[in-house]
C-alpha cells in the first residue's frame, strides 16, 4: 500500500523528470539562461550565415525560436537564412513577424523592403524603408535612403530618386554603396537624357570602384547617346576585360559587334 510519503516521493520524481525534458525545449530554463543560449545560438547562426552555409545557420535559428518564440532578433535571422535559401515567402513571413513583436526594428524593415524591390512590390518597398529611416536610432540610414532611392527609380519617381540617394551620400559619404549610389544616380539622368550629367555621375562611380561592370556599360550607352564614339567604345572593352560573361559584358560585346569592333 502507498503511503504519503511513497506518494510524494512519486510526484516529485514525476515532476523532476518533466522538468528535464521541459528544460531541453527551455520550459524550465531561466530567463537569464534563455537569453544566454538564444544568444549562443544567434552567433553561431551568424557565423553560418557570413560562410554562406544557410541551412546550418537555419538549424541554429530554429533552435533558438524554439527557446525563446518571442524574440525579435530570431525572427529576423530567420528570415535572412530563409532569404539565403531562396525562401523568399517564409524570409518575408518572418521579418513581418519581427515587425510585428518589435514595431521600431529598422533592419527588419529594410530587410523586408529589399524582398518588395526584388520582388517589384515597389510602393510597399517604399512604406518599409520610410519605417526603417523614422527610426532616430537607426544606425545604418544610408543603406535604406540608396534602397528606397532605388525604389523610386523603378516608380519612376526621379526627383524622390535623387533626393534620396543624396540623402544616402550626405550619411555615409565614403561607405561602401557610394560607388552603386552614383552609378544609381547616372541611371536616372540617363533615363531623363541629361547625358552630361549622367557620364559625371558615373565617371564618379568608376573614380571609386573601377571594375563594376554595369557602370562602364551605361558609361558607354551614355557616351553613345551624346555621339561620342571613341569613349563608347573604350567603356565597353573595359567592360569586356572585367567581365566578359556577365550580363553588362555580353550587351558590351552585342554593342561593340553593332558598331563593327570586333
Amino acid at each position: 500500500m502507498r503511503t504519503m510519503a511513497d506518494s510524494r516521493r512519486f510526484y516529485i520524481r514525476a515532476f523532476l523528470v518533466s522538468c528535464a525534458v521541459l528544460l531541453m525545449a527551455g520550459a524550465c530554463m531561466s530567463p537569464a539562461l534563455k537569453r544566454e543560449k538564444t544568444d549562443m545560438h544567434i552567433k553561431t547562426g551568424i557565423a553560418y550565415l557570413n560562410a554562406g552555409k544557410h541551412t546550418s545557420a537555419l538549424k541554429e535559428f530554429m533552435d533558438a525560436e524554439s527557446i525563446m518564440p518571442n524574440e525579435p532578433e530570431v525572427h529576423y535571422y530567420l528570415g535572412t537564412a530563409y532569404h539565403g535559401k531562396g525562401l523568399g515567402t517564409k524570409a518575408e513571413n518572418e521579418f513581418i513577424k519581427a515587425l510585428a513583436l518589435k514595431t521600431d526594428y529598422s533592419e527588419a524593415n529594410n530587410y523586408l523592403g529589399t524582398i518588395y524591390l526584388q520582388t517589384k512590390r515597389y510602393d510597399e518597398a517604399v512604406v518599409q524603408f520610410k519605417a526603417a529611416l523614422s527610426n532616430v536610432l537607426y544606425e545604418t540610414p544610408s543603406v535604406a535612403y540608396y534602397n528606397l532611392g532605388t525604389a523610386y527609380y523603378y516608380t519612376g519617381a526621379y526627383d524622390d530618386a535623387l533626393a534620396a540617394f543624396g540623402e544616402a551620400v550626405k550619411k555615409d559619404p565614403s561607405g561602401v554603396l557610394l560607388p552603386l549610389i552614383y552609378k544609381n544616380i547616372g541611371l536616372v539622368h540617363l533615363d531623363r537624357n541629361n547625358l552630361s550629367e549622367a557620364i559625371g555621375a558615373f565617371n564618379r562611380s568608376l573614380e571609386i570602384a573601377s571594375s563594376i561592370v554595369e557602370t562602364h556599360y551605361w558609361l558607354g550607352i551614355s557616351y553613345l547617346r551624346k555621339g561620342d564614339r571613341y569613349r563608347a567604345v573604350r567603356e565597353f572593352q573595359r567592360a569586356l576585360e572585367i567581365n566578359p560573361k556577365s550580363i553588362h559584358g555580353i550587351k558590351s560585346r552585342d554593342e561593340l559587334n553593332r558598331l563593327g569592333i570586333k
